[in-house]
């Protein structure tokens, strides 16, 4: 059972030390550890990742980019790599942010023997600096009202539409099924849940476990929303926002069950995040 993980990073070495400690930890309580192969895919980093991880981790892959393949780009780059070059079985998407639980590992490979190639096997995320908080199990797509759905309820396997990009295990068959990442329409956000929801459509199945457990740094996840119109437009605009507007009406108008309910959708959205910003504002900066 040869298995990829696959970091895409872009500068932040400071996480990517903590990451891959935190994974070698994990590892070294697997009995499957010699199983396990590592890619970072490292998107342009200016602050000395290379040099560092060359040195402290040498048998790890390191695959560039320029900075422009984005999470879609880089996951692909990876997906190809480790299929044609290590011949790998599972590829599990990871970022250099989040830490596995001790028993990570081992619980991943038992689970992997109970299940068929066409399920992906999701992770129970939660947040770091709130270790019993949740942060993500997965969870569902209303293609009526256009709406992402958090699961909530706490079983211990629940079957679900969609799994957060991290701590998801996936067979290489489902790539010969419904290839990659969709990096035309989605190069950043949205390339993970639109993945999930087209392997639903060919009849692939995705769960979250709730043995296999990982802790996200919330604070480098993706741009936020601050009081200056600079960054109003940015979260609007920029690819490391979940607000980008083109990447939002990409996903909707793909997924929803007509375009026109993704359309009424979308306009409430962003005349509400629009407005907001205007009434609740402080002094607006220039």
């Amino acid at each position: 059972m040869k298995l990829t993980i696959l970091i895409p990073i872009h500068n932040k070495l400071e996480y990517t030390k903590k990451c891959l400690k935190w994974l070698e930890k994990s590892l070294i309580h697997s009995k499957n550890k010699n199983q396990v192969k590592m890619i970072i895919i490292d998107d342009g980093s200016t602050d000395d990742s290379n040099r560092w991880i060359n040195e402290n981790y040498p048998l790890i892959t390191i695959l560039k980019g320029d900075g422009n393949l984005w999470w879609g780009g880089a996951i692909n780059l990876g997906i190809k790599y480790a299929l044609n070059e290590f011949k790998s079985e599972f590829i599990l998407f990871w970022n250099n942010d989040i830490k596995p639980d001790l028993n990570y590992f081992t619980n991943l490979f038992e689970i992997i023997k109970k299940y068929q190639p066409n399920t992906i096997i999701g992770s129970k995320v939660l947040h770091l600096h709130k270790p019993e908080k949740i942060w993500s199990l997965g969870g569902f797509y209303d293609n009526i009202n256009c709406k992402i759905i958090l699961k909530e309820k706490k079983d211990d396997i629940a079957y679900v539409d969609w799994l957060a990009g991290m701590g998801s295990l996936i067979n290489k068959e489902i790539f010969k099924k419904i290839g990659f990442i969709n990096t035309d329409l989605f190069p950043h956000y949205y390339g993970d849940i639109d993945f999930f929801l087209r392997a639903k459509k060919n009849g692939i199945k995705s769960i979250v476990n709730f043995s296999l457990i990982i802790w996200n740094d919330t604070k480098n996840t993706g741009l936020l929303p601050n009081n200056t119109f600079n960054n109003l437009i940015k979260t609007l605009f920029t690819q490391n926002s979940h607000l980008n507007f083109i990447s939002n009406f990409n996903f909707h108008t793909l997924h929803a069950i007509k375009k026109r309910y993704a359309y009424k959708m979308l306009l409430k959205q962003y005349v509400r995040y629009i407005g907001k910003f205007f009434i609740h504002k402080p002094k607006l900066k220039k």
